[in-house]
């Protein structure tokens, strides 16, 4: 079947034509219009086309209905009450689904503790708890030419490693049998081919009890049906291995690694030729990991694509020959400079659930008919946001001033280029999460009501390589934060910020790190909005929800170290009289991450040396996800930015 291309991107543009053409003047968004919660959060088509099943916010919940697409009406929906969110949700055939329910207190944190996975029809009877009734488990194959059943691990950690055994597992009755098909090794994360068969397996060890160095080794079926064990020359001393698909003839497997490369540790994508028992690398970025995003074929399960973020969204094709690799070209020839994905497709492989988002487009669902090369729009995720009204988030590279390379986004207001009132905004984490290109509501808010938003990826974050992460490591209040204000001296000398009229705002780390850059910082920036952040690095030793386990203090000694007089010179609360810049302090009662003792390790100090602050305190966890306190945080953050900067 041929995809008509052209054909897609001009009737898009036509109707982006008609829309444009019909406004005259952009209109002023409300807070509301940002942060009320989406319309939409997931579409995915059931195996014969006939329903959807659809997740959507509902204040502090994300429920579940499952809609008769002939007629577009609810059929049954799933709430499992408030702070209770659904997700991981699977067509397991036409009459059944599998989901997970996890609690979520605020807006990152999981209050609730793990997921629990429940099957049921879909007209809501027959509803199994199964992490309730079986304990918890993952899930490796639906087992599509099964469809009674699927393929499970259920796996227990012991003495330093992951000891995992495979079961069918009946989705009507949920019940288990044993699958034998396994190394004799103590092995986890299974991964299965299209068919359910399982290829590749992986055993970790520790190599201390008292240390987070674990050693992976990677286990595979030869040709034969034998397991094997991968054995790969390495100067690398701990290598991480994620496999991440086959090739149509199963005569390959595909992981990412960075084994092979000593120096910076960024995950490449290799090609593992079954027959020569021999690895190669297909391809490694010089800046950044690949291999983080995945396209896989529907009918074969072959991996087609491999996605990475060098600045913008980039995807490099294995078989570019292949149907639905020529489909997605299609999607993204009409949806050009957008992340395009294909949520979910009928088992005859005709109509297929499209999502597509962009720094200026918050999210949109469309359905596809591939017999009719039919694309039709089903849903916006905030249906009040035009794109034609947002700003583009343009990425850039810069050095700091030791010579590391850093990348980073700039927001600009539309029509607007220099001298202009910046908000430095410091991603969480730190270790792990980066800012990515893409819609970012906090940064489009900020840019459509007159401000310049940079956001810059400090040493310490993730998806630069593990040399680069670690990098950051009891670095937090020194070089990271250096990186910050080296960032914020790029824009003024890039002209875009004008220096007398800079403030800068963070969540979490974020948080700190804007305590920490109006301490270090007391000339450079105007205000600080910390926001359920850590401002004692002692009290973080001490409370929240890393330090009461083990590996959770371990952790906490690998990236902060333990000198008592080096962790109070980088807190924020130790060091408050540098500070000159007006503070607003937000942060949640609830928050099991960042909890009270640290607002008032900060709060108290401010208040001993009589600095004064703006605060906002609500019953809220780690980040405010209730749309009023949401509602009522943003209005507040605009009016503290436009009364220091405007």
């Amino acid at each position: 079947m041929s995809f008509n291309i052209t054909k897609l991107a001009s009737i898009l543009l036509i109707s982006l034509l008609l829309t444009v053409t019909s406004v005259v003047a952009a209109p002023k968004y409300s807070v509301q219009d940002f942060f009320s919660h989406g319309k939409f959060q997931n579409v995915i088509v059931s195996p014969d086309g006939k329903h959807f099943a659809v997740t959507y916010r509902k204040d502090t919940e994300v429920r579940l209905a499952i809609i008769n697409r002939k007629t577009n009406k609810v059929i049954s929906g799933f709430d499992y009450g408030e702070y209770r969110r659904i997700g991981a949700i699977s067509w397991l055939n036409n009459e059944r689904i599998i989901f997970s329910v996890r609690k979520f207190v605020g807006l990152w944190d999981k209050k609730g503790g793990a997921a629990s996975r429940f099957v049921a029809n879909i007209d809501g009877t027959k509803r199994i708890n199964l992490t309730k009734k079986l304990g918890g488990f993952s899930v490796v194959s639906l087992l599509r030419d099964q469809p009674k059943h699927i393929l499970i691990e259920k796996g227990r950690y012991e003495a330093g490693s992951v000891k995992a055994k495979l079961q069918v597992l009946d989705i009507y009755k949920g019940t288990m049998k044993f699958n034998p098909d396994a190394p004799q090794d103590d092995v986890h994360g299974f991964v299965a081919n299209i068919h359910g068969n399982p290829r590749v397996a992986i055993s970790t060890e520790l190599e201390d009890k008292n240390s987070l160095d674990v050693t992976f080794t990677l286990h595979y079926k030869d040709l034969g049906d034998q397991w094997q064990k991968l054995a790969l020359e390495s100067d690398v001393k701990k290598p991480r291995f994620n496999v991440i698909g086959f090739s149509a003839d199963d005569q390959k497997f595909y992981f990412s690694s960075d084994y092979d490369d000593p120096e910076n540790l960024r995950l490449g994508v290799h090609e593992f030729d079954l027959s020569k028992k021999s690895a190669s690398l297909i391809y490694r970025s010089d800046k950044v990991d690949v291999g983080t995003a995945l396209r896989r074929a529907p009918d074969n399960g072959q991996l087609v694509a491999f996605g990475y973020d060098d600045g913008f969204s980039r995807w490099k094709s294995i078989d570019n020959k292949h149907w639905y690799s020529q489909l997605i070209a299609s999607f993204e020839a009409a949806f050009v400079d957008s992340n395009v994905v294909i949520t979910s497709m009928t088992a005859d492989h005709n109509e297929a659930v499209i999502y597509v988002n962009s720094d200026i487009n918050s999210g949109e669902f469309y359905t596809y008919n591939r017999k009719f090369n039919k694309l039709k729009f089903y849903a916006a995720v905030q249906p009040a946001l035009k794109a034609r009204d947002m700003a583009y988030m343009n990425p850039f590279s810069m050095k700091a001033r030791d010579g590391v390379e850093l990348h980073g986004y700039v927001t600009l207001p539309k029509g607007k280029k220099k001298n202009l009132p910046t908000i430095v905004k410091i991603h969480g984490g730190p270790h792990g999460p980066r800012d990515n290109w893409g819609w970012d509501t906090e940064a489009q808010f900020l840019a459509h009501n007159g401000y310049a938003v940079v956001q810059i990826n400090f040493r310490g974050s993730g998806g630069y390589g593990k040399a680069f992460e670690e990098s950051g490591h009891r670095k937090w209040g020194r070089e990271m934060q250096d990186d910050v204000t080296d960032a914020t001296l790029w824009a003024i000398d890039q002209g875009i910020a004008d220096k007398d009229r800079i403030c800068v705002y963070g969540g979490s780390y974020g948080g700190y790190s804007t305590a920490m850059a109006v301490v270090r910082e007391p000339d450079l920036y105007k205000c600080g909005l910390p926001y359920v952040g850590v401002y004692s690095l002692p009290e973080m030793k001490k409370s929240g929800d890393i330090p009461i386990h083990k590996y959770g203090r371990l952790f906490l000694e690998k990236v902060l170290g333990n000198d008592q007089a080096d962790l109070e010179a980088r807190s924020p609360s130790f060091n408050v009289r540098n500070i000159k810049a007006n503070l607003f302090i937000a942060h949640g009662s609830d928050d099991q991450r960042c909890p009270m003792e640290q607002y008032d390790a900060l709060t108290d100090a401010l208040d001993e040396a009589g600095i004064k602050y703006k605060s906002m305190v609500r019953d809220e966890g780690h980040g405010y996800q209730i749309e009023k306190n949401r509602y009522d945080f943003y209005s507040a953050m605009l009016e503290f930015f436009d009364e220091n900067l405007k």
